[in-house]
């Protein structure tokens, strides 16, 4: 289970990846609650993008506006 930040956490390690951190071998689902514009699971995948893991998509509860995405969305 992987944590992807908003912001480092203002103490500890300070990452913006807080757990299992993907390698270039991994493959990762991205799951959030609400999607409107879609920046802040931009944000979370240009941080897993980072690491070189492979990202198969996105998942949210409820998608509530049309914002764009660089992998598939699913709701």
């Amino acid at each position: 289970l992987t944590l992807v930040r908003d912001v480092p956490k203002g103490h500890g390690l300070h990452h913006f990846i807080e757990g299992y951190i993907p390698t270039k071998e991994d493959y990762v689902t991205i799951i959030d609650d609400v999607f409107t514009t879609g920046k802040s699971i931009n944000e979370i995948i240009a941080n897993i993008q980072q690491t070189g893991a492979t990202i198969l998509g996105a998942y949210v509860v409820v998608k509530r506006g049309k914002g764009k995405l660089s992998v598939p969305l699913n709701y």
